[in-house]
């Protein structure tokens, strides 16, 4: 643990506003390493890693180490929807990172919530019409330090420690980490606790699939030290960066269509003139 570091009350409030840990509304690489539930045969690198299939790991990190156990300390919990392009295998669209989902998710194109409606709109909708925006996902995100040691795929004993991260539950997993820890936090802060995280393993017909398990330590609260507060604040650096450039996007969106806009009303304004004539 590091020595404390004295923040204001001022830089507290703006960090936990930007990284939704209020309770009331109010490294080399430009991107964390993302931890994952392994579901694939071979790595990058062709190796055969069926034995680690429902194991945790960290892609983007240094090495590709799994683990079926992991130690994490959540720090930071937001919202976003993403549109993904399965055949440029890309974003195609986002939104803000909201610390609230009664916030205002605006997106590069000048829409919300990359254009899709709300849950309680779609209910009744049928499989073609839901079909139509099923690129577009809803992500909690949980920004935290790693910790645990596991193996890589030629079998090496590798340790990671306190690895500042990002996890993307959706769908299946995306209400585990309110229901298991948020709800029973009475309220405390999840970021004062470890969790032991683990896999649930379901079967669909021929279909294996893995959901996130959440297990707070409550008993032991830690300390925000000198080391996890400077996590913190480069947290909030990245999440302030890209929504600016979220919101930039947004604006520039708006423009091109008021433009659009009055390029069209011109042209109508001269076709009711000519016909007047």
């Amino acid at each position: 643990m590091g020595e404390m570091t004295t923040y204001s009350a001022a830089q507290m409030q703006e960090l936990h506003a930007t990284l939704g840990m209020n309770d009331q509304q109010p490294k080399s690489k430009n991107r964390l390493p993302e931890l994952k539930i392994s579901s694939k045969r071979r790595d990058e690198a062709g190796n055969d890693i069926r034995d680690f299939e429902g194991h945790f790991w960290l892609k983007n990190y240094d090495q590709e180490v799994y683990s079926d156990k992991v130690k994490i300390r959540v720090l930071s919990q937001l919202y976003q929807w993403i549109d993904y392009d399965p055949e440029a295998q890309r974003p195609r669209n986002r939104t803000l990172m909201i610390p609230f989902l009664s916030h205002q998710a605006i997106d590069e194109t000048g829409t919300v919530r990359c254009g899709k409606p709300l849950s309680k709109v779609m209910k009744d909708w049928s499989k073609e019409q839901k079909a139509k925006y099923s690129t577009i996902t809803l992500f909690r995100q949980l920004r935290c330090l790693v910790s645990y040691t596991g193996k890589t795929a030629a079998g090496e004993e590798v340790t990671v420690e306190n690895v500042p991260a990002i996890i993307m539950n959706k769908k299946t997993s995306y209400m585990n980490f309110e229901d298991e820890v948020i709800k029973k936090l009475n309220g405390r802060n999840y970021s004062d606790f470890w969790c032991d995280l683990s896999t649930n393993e379901h079967q669909n017909g021929d279909v294996t699939y893995y959901t996130w398990h959440y297990k707070p330590d409550l008993k032991n609260p830690v300390a925000m030290d000198d080391t996890t507060m400077d996590t913190l604040a480069h947290f909030a650096s990245m999440v302030k960066a890209e929504n600016e450039d979220v919101k930039a996007k947004y604006e520039a969106a708006l423009s091109r269509k008021s433009m659009d806009d009055d390029i069209l009303e011109a042209l109508e304004d001269d076709l009711d003139a000519d016909l007047a004539d």
